[in-house]
């Protein structure tokens, strides 16, 4: 039974004798006199002595990475591609949905359209967001056509004149009020995309999650479209029509700081 290590290392000394350079041999790991005789020999030869293989570090790492695939954020990350779209295309349609049809505006059949139609690009951007690991990304024109899209239709809506002005609310003097309010409803859309993200590491200017923060921008627009009393066309530039560009601003720049 002990026949073949002791060949195995007959086999080897032969070698390290010869002059040979077996650094990060395996055997060397599990056998302290062959890894002795090559560090002797090296050292005489002028070879620098094999480094023994840390296994044991990484089966560490390798349990670290896969304690942080635990919870619930791993559980919607590990879901299939069509689910997690579902789940993040329902969410922009009961935020954006939800909060413009039980608005003041909802039979205002002017801006609908133009508001259905940003909806509709919230909808695709929101799908495409969520691109499986294993096809291409979306390619830079098609990604560019999206996010343009998202940011100029909230800006023609802003100079869209209402058709029917809705009735003025305290909170209309107060400034940057509808901006938080943007911000508040477009906040599901976009933590539910970071947590349904599979590569979050992989936030770049381009990236799906950049998508995802303009298109839940859009979402925030509508909601306030048709809620907020206020028409002139500065305050519905400043405080309606920038919430996903704000949103990309921000996570572009933490992606920077974070060196990604």
């Amino acid at each position: 039974m002990t026949e073949e290590p002791l060949g195995e290392c007959a086999d080897l000394r032969e070698r390290i004798q010869a002059g040979e350079d077996l650094s990060g041999h395996p055997h060397l790991a599990a056998c302290p006199p062959c890894q002795e005789l090559a560090q002797g020999l090296g050292a005489r030869l002028g070879v620098p002595a094999p480094a023994a293989s840390d296994l044991d570090a990484g089966f560490l790492a390798l349990a670290a990475e896969l304690e942080q695939e635990r919870g619930p954020a791993a559980r919607l990350r590990s879901l299939s591609t069509r689910t997690r779209r579902v789940l993040l295309l329902l969410s922009a349609l009961a935020v954006g949905g939800g909060m413009w049809f039980t608005g003041p505006a909802v039979n205002d059949p002017g801006p609908l359209a133009v508001v259905a139609s940003l909806g509709l690009i919230a909808l695709i951007a929101c799908w495409q967001a969520m691109r499986p690991l294993h096809q291409p990304p979306l390619s830079r024109k098609a990604w560019l056509c999206l996010a343009a899209l998202l940011v100029l239709m909230p800006l023609g809506i802003a100079f869209m004149p209402p058709s029917a002005p809705l009735p003025a609310e305290p909170h209309q003097q107060v400034p940057l009020k509808c901006f938080a309010f943007g911000l508040l409803f477009a906040s599901p859309v976009l933590v539910l995309a970071l947590f349904l993200e599979r590569a979050p590491g992989s936030v770049a200017v381009g990236s799906g999650l950049l998508l995802a923060a303009v298109a839940a921008g859009g979402v925030g627009t509508i909601c306030l479209e048709g809620r907020c009393p206020a028409q002139g066309v500065g305050h519905r530039l400043g405080e309606h029509a920038t919430i996903g560009v704000c949103l990309a601003a921000v996570l572009w720049v933490l992606s920077r700081a974070r060196g990604r």
